[in-house]
Formats: structure tokens, sequence, C-alpha cells
């Protein structure tokens, strides 16, 4: 079923994005051709059968095997640039997790070369222990100038960064060393009664509107999220960077979190902002999540605003006069992310909270 966020997304993009191709158009339509609205049934013919390939022959069947030959043979008739060798050759690497302290919590996420994890690390650590309740005009005012620092630091080098590892642990030694200035991607927590916690975040960015055909999968745009590739073009072999930042953490009583989110690069603002409320300021999970946020938006220069800034925020976010220009968005707008999290606490009491802004979904089980 077509969600909120992706009925309000799809008429921006449809005609654009998600039209020239036939397969991936006629999966948007309905029976008499109309494009599908929020609510509606999809149906990705092919997708259970690939599904099935993929359960019988394992994972690697996308890289050496059946499914590495239809996709290869797509790419090749569309002028595409990956090739077999490319597939064959591709393997996961495991890293150590990137650790942090926020309040009485020890969080664990994406490390570098990724993005996300290094940022959300900066974020919260220049944030030391605010808030100390709700937001105050202090509060969301140090927020701002920590996303300006942070922010402006990951456009000048780490978007840039040949070597992203080393740029991201230089960010973190940035802030930790000086004090620093006082694109359809989907999340999935869980946390189990034994207190194993599991966080993943998954991304075909916003789609670049082909379905290899006769098999359901849809491409990704990754190489075409601007905010991923302001540097030189990706050479062979290089990993692609990444917004994402799945993280989670024990408490100093026993608890155990699991958390994350889409939204591009404002994945990791959103996540600062939940975590901070909820470790620092005492809100549960679902008062973290459902509270207004901001992000501070690093603009191009074919910006038509006054300054290279501009914060974005929600209406009900108590925003103190910065003297940045600002674009007010409406309550929980799907620009601001969506946080999932579980929680197990010290006393074993499950809960878990889903993000309004994109039809977040909660499940609790014995």
């Amino acid at each position: 079923m077509l969600g909120v966020a992706s009925g309000y997304y799809l008429p921006h993009v449809r005609e654009t994005v998600f039209a020239w191709d036939a397969e991936t158009s006629s999966t948007l339509r309905d029976v008499d051709g109309q494009w599908v609205e929020a609510g509606a049934h999809m149906l990705l013919s092919s997708l259970a059968d690939t599904l099935a390939v993929v359960a019988a022959e394992g994972a690697r069947t996308l890289y050496v095997g059946a499914l590495a030959e239809v996709v290869t043979a797509d790419m090749s008739a569309r002028g595409g640039l990956v090739t077999k060798d490319d597939l064959a050759a591709y393997r996961a690497l495991a890293r150590p997790a990137l650790g942090l302290r926020c309040g009485a919590w020890q969080l664990r996420t994406n490390p570098p070369p990724a993005i996300g994890g290094a940022v959300l690390a900066a974020l919260l650590t220049m944030l030391g222990d605010r808030p100390r309740g709700a937001w105050t005009h202090d509060d969301v005012a140090r927020l701002v100038d920590v996303q300006r620092e942070v922010l402006g630091y990951r456009r000048d080098h780490l978007d840039v960064a040949v070597d992203r590892e080393a740029a991201g642990l230089g960010l973190l030694e940035h802030v930790t060393g000086s004090g620093g200035r006082s694109p359809s991607t989907v999340h999935v927590s869980v946390v189990d009664s034994t207190g194993a916690a599991c966080a993943i975040t998954a991304s075909s960015g916003y789609g670049s509107g082909a379905t290899v055909p006769g098999t359901g999968i849809w491409l990704n745009n990754c190489l075409g999220e601007h905010e991923l590739n302001r540097g030189e073009r990706p050479r062979p072999g290089e990993r692609l960077a990444s917004n994402m930042a799945p993280t989670v953490g024990r408490s100093d009583d026993g608890g155990v979190l699991a958390i994350g989110s889409p939204g591009a690069d404002r994945i990791t603002t959103a996540l600062a902002q939940v975590l901070a409320a909820f470790a620092n300021g005492g809100a549960t999970l679902e008062e973290a999540i459902a509270g207004p946020r901001l992000h501070v938006n690093h603009l191009d220069a074919d910006h038509d605003v006054d300054g290279p800034l501009r914060i974005e925020a929600e209406e009900d976010m108590p925003l103190p006069d910065l003297g940045v220009p600002v674009r007010h968005h409406h309550r929980h707008s799907m620009f601001f992310g969506g946080v999932s999290a579980t929680h197990l606490d010290a006393s074993g009491k499950l809960a878990a909270a889903g993000d309004p802004r994109r039809s977040g979904a909660t499940a609790v089980s014995d």
C-alpha cells in the first residue's frame, strides 16, 4: 500500500522521475491508467519471484548469479556503467561501530567512511547535556549554532574528501579537541526482551525511476543525490557516501535502545534532536519523536536568498530571532525524516515509537 509520505512526494516527481520507465510507470498507475494516490495498493508483479530466487540461491545471486545477469544485461542495454566484474568484485565490509556518550547512554552508530554516524556523533557531542527539559529558546539557539558548525564542516570537508574515513575522524577530533563554536530510505529498529538490539537503514535514495525488467527491482539514484556527490566523481572501487546512521545504545541502568531514520541529510539532525530530548531532556521516546524539529540548510550559490544559510523549521518549534532566514514547514513535515525507535527499560518493559512524519508503525509483542 502506498504510504502517506510517498503519496505526498510522488505528485511532485512522478512525471519527471517515474514516468520515463514503462515498468515503473505501470506499477504506479491503477487499472484505469491513473496515477495511484496514498492508500492505494501497488503490485510489483515480479518481485515475489525475485525474492524466491534470493531465498533459494542466496544473496550472491545478485552479484554472480542469475539476477546479476539480468541486472547487468539491463545496464548494458541502457548505457549504464555497472558491469559483471563490478558486481562480482563487491564485498561487504564489517567495521567497528563508532562510539559516543549521550546523557546516561553509551551509543554505537555507523562509522566512517559513512558520513551519517560521524555527523550524528559530532552533533550530540557539541550539544552536551542540552536540552534539560523542553526545548527553550536558548537551547534552540545552541542547536542552530551546533548544526551550523557541524554541517558546515561536513559541506566543506567530509562531502568533498578523498579519504572520508580520515575526514570523519577529523570531524570528531575537531569538535572534541577545539569544542567548536559555542534521499526513499527506510529504517527498522528492533529490541527484544533479552536486551539484543538491531537498527537497520536501507535506501534507494529518491529512486532513479528504473526497474530491472522482469524482476521488480527498482534501482537507486545515489549517484544523483547532490549532498553525497559534491566532490569529484567516485573512483572505481570507492565506497559511496551515506547519510544513514542506524544506532544502538545501552544506558547506565541497563536499558537498551535501537533508533534510526530516513531523511537524506536531515537524518543526522533528526536523530540528534530526538536523542538529545530523550537522553537529556527526560522526554519519552514518543514525545521526543513527535516534538518539533529544525535543520540548518547550507545553501548553494544559485539559491536566491540573502546569505548562505537558511533555517528549516516546523511551525511549532520555539525559534528565537537568530538573524538567519527561516522557512517554516507545517507540523510533522516529512522533510524532517521519519525516526523510529524501540526501547527496553531497566525493568524489562518494551516500548516502541514511530514518526508521524512518515507513517511510522510500531509493534510490541510478548
